[in-house]
């Protein structure tokens, strides 16, 4: 009867661990017990030997090893509960020596038992991501990772995909390109004279010159304008050279002028071109209103990085630069309001016939406006052609005073009247996956179809008050990819994913504790999917004074546009290549189940590039598969992060578990 009851218990255990496996792996389990200086946790290592699957009972007790200068560090030093997590790993992230040979023995030693099999066969080591990005049950081994080499000092503010040295303006394509393959190849370390940002909302006002040394607005002829340096500090006025009299003033104006704009009730979520530092975002945010800043890159009015140190949402194009003309990577109708002050309304208005004005016709919702504030020298020549190009769209002027006039899109764009007036033809587009119609297509003159289930009211009207907004179910909801497959159930998947959030978040902001929660304003997702991280964050009480930067990878299914129909920002985004973000531009990075899906470049560069919009002290969660987790952790521990590893709501035994890391200042 005994032997009995232990052959169900066995067959349990390994139907649990191994839930879909393949017929070579390793894995050692780790107890889940509370750490103790004096106790190392009992670990049970399971090597599964070609079709046999035999089991392997290891246990194993021993004082704990001393500490590594950066190795993994206890719970409690990133403010969660948990258990250091041993195993495969060891604490400088590495396989050590021993257990690779025994496994490789193991693994003769079977391969001599069961010659006919020979697809049991198998290489013990992998560090791409297409080894990790196997289904969930797959049993994937960690190889030893080659430590990062810093990079050069000059390119501490460098974005890899596009960004030049800041001391030279006149590279050649071959200088730009040998500095994209030596920047994605380092580290970008911390500068020796980094500060960590002012807390917010004190960052509000001031930020640390050192910090931001390399901006291209501090460096402009405007740059008096818009800050006062004092010795270390930079101080941001309230307005600008378009907001004379303040930002806050600016919006009392506009609101006057068009009584529908309705800031922070239908106009919840702005795209401001050309933004300066950010203090139409400072004044918006206090109506209750997200303003993403959008400035070109490499131009003298880029005050991005500025902005981010704020603790602001920023963000770099390429899109309207004189050799890249292609699509901004946002989906159709995805702003309520987009604002041009200080921008270059020269290039919209030239640009083959105002492509560029076509483009901001896709982004902005129907019923949306499009305000305008432009020097009065400039305002008598280009108006009259704005007016002209906009006419073809049916925009229609309902506010004007002084430099300042306000377009709204029609509502209704299947209007007989409209369609009459429209003389530019409809852009044929396929959508094969996420941003395939947007991400890097190049902009023509066409026009999109709008209609995308909108044809009698829009997210304005139909959605007025933003909470409504967040919570209910976006009507193109029913356009995008249901998660599992599951097509009928989709508004049931979209509440259970939003109701899955609201619990994971209490949890972090539980363990994180009210003095990290202070330390933490710029967040990125990574994968968002319904942007239900961000929704749930959104909706704590009391507030957290946080945003979230959604990005949707062009590799997954396309929600974007549901995050917008939220009242929430976003872009698509390969992240095989660089984030069109300066270095050192958030405080928490979140990735839930990105690292083991599929992915055409390795784990170890992407988390290289969290490393590069890490700040220093900032901190990344990775939610995923335990083996997804250990790869990502080996290479944590190269770049010197502090890393624990925690279970998730399944428990100790589950598949999934997660990562929690906190970036270090090193050299």
């Amino acid at each position: 009867m005994i032997s009995i009851i232990m052959s169900c218990i066995w067959v349990f255990i390994s139907h649990t661990l191994l839930q879909g496996g393949t017929e070579l792996s390793t894995l050692r389990v780790a107890a889940a017990a509370p750490v103790d200086p004096e106790i190392r946790s009992s670990s049970l290592e399971v090597v599964l030997l070609g079709s046999t699957r035999h089991l392997l009972l290891q246990h194993s007790s021993s004082k704990p090893p001393a500490p590594h200068p950066r190795g993994a560090s206890s719970s409690s030093s990133l403010g969660f509960g948990g258990v250091l997590t041993e195993g495969i790993l060891e604490l400088d992230g590495s396989l050590s020596e021993a257990q690779l040979l025994q496994i490789k023995a193991a693994v003769e030693d079977d391969d001599d038992d069961d010659d006919d099999d020979n697809s049991d066969k198998g290489d013990i080591s992998t560090a791409s991501s297409a080894a990790a990005a196997a289904s969930p049950g797959d049993d994937v081994m960690i190889q030893e990772e080659v430590g990062f080499a810093p990079c050069p000092a000059d390119l501490r503010d460098a974005i890899p995909a596009h960004h030049h040295p800041h001391h030279n303006n006149n590279n050649s394509d071959d200088t730009s390109e040998n500095m994209k393959e030596t920047s994605s190849s380092c580290v970008i370390l911390v500068p020796p004279l980094y500060v960590r940002e002012f807390r917010w909302p004190l960052s509000q006002s001031q930020a640390w010159l050192q910090n931001v040394v390399n901006s291209p607005l501090l460096h402009s002829k405007q740059a008096n304008s818009w800050v006062e340096v004092q010795s270390s500090t930079i101080l941001f006025h309230s307005g600008g050279p378009m907001y004379p009299f303040g930002a806050g003033k600016y919006l009392e104006h506009l609101e006057q002028l068009v009584p529908g704009l309705a800031l922070g009730e239908k106009t919840r979520v702005v795209l401001d071109f050309g933004c300066g530092t950010g203090s139409l975002s400072v004044a918006m945010e206090q109506r209750g209103v997200t303003t993403l800043c959008v400035a070109l890159s490499q131009s003298e009015e880029d005050g991005i990085q500025l902005v981010l140190e704020r603790g602001y949402p920023g963000i770099l194009t390429n899109s309207f630069s004189d050799s890249v003309l292609v699509r901004l990577p946002y989906p159709n109708q995805a702003f309520d309001l987009l604002h041009c002050a200080a921008c270059n309304i020269s290039s919209w208005l030239n640009h083959h016939d105002g492509m560029l004005l076509l483009e901001a016709d896709r982004i902005l919702h129907s019923g949306g406006f499009f305000v305008w504030t432009v020097d009065v020298s400039l305002q008598l020549q280009s108006l009259k052609e704005m007016e002209r190009q906009l006419g073809r769209l049916c925009w229609k002027v309902v506010g004007r005073a002084g430099t300042v006039t306000v377009w709204q899109k029609p509502s209704n764009i299947t209007d007989v009247e409209c369609h009459l007036r429209r003389d530019i033809p409809v852009c044929l587009t396929t959508r094969h996956g996420s941003g395939s119609t947007v991400w890097k297509v190049p902009l023509q003159n066409c026009i999109d179809d709008d209609t995308e289930g909108m044809t009698t009211t829009t997210v304005l009207e139909e959605n007025a008050d933003w909470k409504i907004r967040l919570l209910n179910p976006p009507r193109r909801l029913w356009q995008t990819v249901p998660a599992l497959g599951i097509t009928a159930a989709i508004k049931e998947v979209y509440l259970a994913d939003f109701n899955y959030w609201v619990y994971i978040t209490d949890f972090y902001v539980h363990h994180f504790g009210p003095r990290r929660i202070l330390e933490i304003r710029n967040v990125l997702d990574m994968n968002a999917v319904y942007g239900g991280f961000a929704a749930a964050l959104a909706l704590k009480t009391p507030q957290i004074h946080w945003w979230v930067l959604n990005v949707v990878p062009i590799d997954a299914p396309d929600r974007l546009q549901v995050i917008f129909d939220r009242s929430l920002i976003g872009v698509y985004h390969d992240w095989c290549e660089s984030l069109d973000e300066y270095p050192r531009s958030f405080d928490l990075i979140h990735a839930s189940r990105f690292f083991s899906a599929p992915h055409r470049c390795s784990i170890r560069g992407m988390v290289q590039e969290i490393d590069r919009l890490l700040r220093p002290g900032g901190f990344a969660l990775i939610r995923d598969h335990k083996f997804t987790v250990l790869e990502v952790q080996t290479i944590a521990h190269k770049l010197h992060w502090k890393t624990t590893i925690d279970d998730m709501e399944s428990g100790p035994m589950g598949t999934d578990k997660l990562l929690h890391c906190q970036k270090t200042k090193w050299s």
